[in-house]
């Protein structure tokens, strides 16, 4: 289970929504929503308003819960961050990493790595979220503060052997076998990062169809940023794991690589050649 040396870096639950199909045109569709019912509308003095819209970092909370009025869909919101949102839905344990793109009147849409709106906070500090059950969006209620999402966790070598070999034989269950190809001597944080990726790569390989594309490997590696492609059966995942959870792609993401395989072709010496990277 090795495939490179690492460079030094920085420091079964149920009920979560799917977002295997991510929300297609969610954007678009949220230019035509009218600005949110007064019992949506926050006061910009109120809590939710003083937390979500543009204030100081140090002026926001660490991290919010929210939930839809039905209380089918629950997540933390953690805006600690200086440019990037993380989300945790109940019932997942995917971070979801959200990059801030301005919209009109005001609104504020919060991006996957797929581009796909996962949420708007309006310029009155209502907040809707999108789920593949809530392609135009439901509006979600402040819940309370929470503590801001934690890193991945450091694993020893051991720990993270047994989390591949449980990753592998849950591949074969759902009878998709693979094997899964890690850097060697990772160390501290790098080992989080990389075991996230991993189980990210076996939830986008569960989601995606299983016509026309055969995986047998997967391979993570480090560069310099996050990103996935599939040549010649084998998928390659690269990480970044200086960059945390921003440093791998989301399982939606690894996703839609694996919907749209590269082919390989042989350079002028007759090598097989990858993506460029």
């Amino acid at each position: 289970m090795s495939a490179e040396t690492p460079p030094q870096s920085g420091s079964s639950q149920s009920g979560a929504p799917h977002f295997g199909a991510r929300v297609a045109g969610a954007f678009a569709a949220t230019l035509a929503l009218a600005v949110a019912p007064s019992a949506l509308a926050q006061s910009k003095d109120s809590p939710l308003a003083q937390g979500l819209l543009d204030l100081p970092a140090n002026d926001r909370p660490a991290a919010e819960r929210y939930q839809t009025p039905d209380g089918r869909v629950r997540f933390v919101l953690d805006r600690s961050g200086a440019r990037l949102a993380l989300v945790r839905f109940e019932g997942s344990d995917e971070v979801h990493v959200l990059r801030s793109v301005p919209g009109p009147r005001g609104d504020e849409f919060f991006k996957t790595d797929t581009g796909d709106v996962l949420l708007r906070v309006t310029a009155l500090g209502s907040v809707i979220v999108y789920t593949d059950a809530a392609r135009t969006g439901a509006p979600a209620a402040l819940a309370g503060s929470a503590g801001p999402v934690p890193p991945p966790p450091s694993l020893a070598q051991a720990s993270f052997q047994a989390r591949m070999d449980a990753l592998q034989r849950e591949a074969a269950r759902r009878g998709r076998p693979v094997t899964f190809v890690a850097p060697q001597n990772m160390q501290g944080p790098a080992s989080g990062v990389v075991a996230d990726a991993a189980a990210r790569a076996a939830e986008g390989l569960a989601a995606a169809p299983p016509q026309g594309m055969i995986v047998r490997r997967v391979v993570i590696r480090y560069g310099a940023q996050p990103g996935a492609y599939v040549v010649n059966e084998s998928l390659t995942v690269t990480v970044a794991p200086q960059m945390g959870y921003a440093g791998r792609p989301s399982a939606a993401a690894i996703e839609q690589a694996l919907r749209a395989p590269r082919r390989a072709t042989p350079n002028t010496n007759g090598a097989i050649e990858g993506p460029p990277q």
